[in-house]
């Protein structure tokens, strides 16, 4: 057996697991699963506080499923054969899916069952271990898969990522005890700062890396401009790697917030064509101009991504009822004034016209080509023949 697993200060990490890579079904499990080292993805939940550690029962759960695989899988079969396939049967008849019920006669039949998709380590426990949800593909619901909540080698309930029976996991860690015995639900750790990784591994819990990447969403929402350029002036390496002008700009546009939308710019966004395209739906002219003429690589988006596709799809829809027009050729001349060029192709060959096929009225349509065509002629972009 391997050595028992060290944490490294990764929640999202590694196990190796030999007994497990005997499920090893080429068409079940998770692409990046090596079966042939037996190497699994497991992922540690973290608890919201600032050990950098999990807890010594999380720490106990990884050690016994390496000490004890065999006997998992054991447990995991006899599981699947009493409870989980005759739950399966009540509303997946056998005779209308017999692929979904392959024989099961022992462990060994396992992999035309099951593959492993991942394993999650609870920070719920009790006895000193904590809760184990072993993650599958499975032929009962290849899509959505089979998960199992396992208590050392006691399945305690299953059910799809969705619909996992979390409840009964609670009920289990409760059992026999008293009203005061129950475990006091913890506060909210209030948090009003970036955080910076701790030193024991220099790295971030997860939690920590999504309250760093939303941190600064409050200032657009609440116009706190000063805060905003605060956190922009900060220097620390957590403000450098959670400077995200270009998702903070989507927020300031989507919510209306043209001040903020200034400044944003100013910070160098490496994207603004979400951006865009949220103005444009807004029907904000000048600033989905001022968006366009911002993009210093118009011809890095093609195709269904491209600037003027997003623009005449919006400009078609408008074009019966004579709204906006002028506004809408306004927006297709500033495309060629940064140097677009509609007729580039992505590797489906799809280039920005690409969007006529999606328009009806044929007379709209050539409208929409003979304009189009007009500023191709104006700003010297060759028109390809058909």
């Amino acid at each position: 057996m391997p050595p028992l697993f060290e944490f490294k200060g990764d929640f999202h990490t590694r196990i190796i697991l030999k007994e497990f890579a005997r499920l090893d079904n080429p068409t079940l499990g998770r692409y990046d699963n090596d079966l042939e080292q037996g190497e699994f993805g497991l992922y540690i939940d973290d608890a919201e506080d600032m050990n950098p550690d999990p807890s010594a029962e999380q720490i106990r759960a990884i050690h016994y499923l390496q000490q004890y695989q065999q006997e998992i899988l054991e447990s995991v079969f006899h599981f699947c054969k009493e409870k989980v396939i005759p739950d399966y049967k009540e509303f997946l008849p056998p005779a209308d899916y017999p692929e979904a019920y392959p024989k099961l006669a022992g462990v060994a039949d396992l992999p035309s069952f099951l593959g492993v998709n991942e394993i999650m380590i609870k920070t719920s426990h009790k006895d000193g271990s904590a809760y184990i949800v072993l993650g599958f593909t499975s032929m009962l619901d290849i899509e959505h898969g089979l998960y199992i909540i396992m208590h050392q080698l006691r399945p305690i309930g299953h059910g799809t990522m969705g619909d996992l029976e979390y409840d009964k996991m609670v009920e289990d860690m409760n059992a026999g005890k008293k009203p005061e015995e129950m475990p006091i639900p913890k506060e909210k750790l209030k948090v009003d700062k970036l955080i910076e990784p701790h030193p024991k591994y220099g790295k971030l819990k997860p939690w920590q890396k999504s309250h760093n990447l939303y941190y600064p969403y409050k200032f657009v929402r609440e116009d706190r401009m000063e805060e905003l350029q605060q956190f922009f002036e900060q220097n620390s390496a957590a403000a450098k790697k959670y400077k995200h002008a270009t998702g903070l700009l989507e927020l300031a546009v989507r919510w209306k917030k043209p001040e903020m939308v200034d400044y944003l710019l100013t910070q160098k966004p490496a994207r603004v064509i979400s951006a865009f395209e949220i103005a444009l739906r807004n029907q904000d002219f000048p600033l989905a101009q001022q968006l366009i003429a911002y993009e210093t690589n118009i011809n890095g988006y093609i195709g269904q991504d491209a600037f003027l596709f997003k623009i005449l799809r919006q400009f078609y829809k408008n074009y019966a009822e004579e709204v906006n027009r002028t506004a809408y050729e306004l927006l297709i001349e500033t495309t060629f004034q940064q140097g677009g060029n509609p007729f580039i192709k992505e590797k489906f060959g799809r280039d920005a016209l690409f969007c006529y096929r999606y328009f009806e009225n044929e007379k709209i349509k050539e409208e929409i080509d003979t304009l189009v065509k007009k500023y191709c002629r104006k700003y010297g972009v060759a028109i390809p023949e058909k």
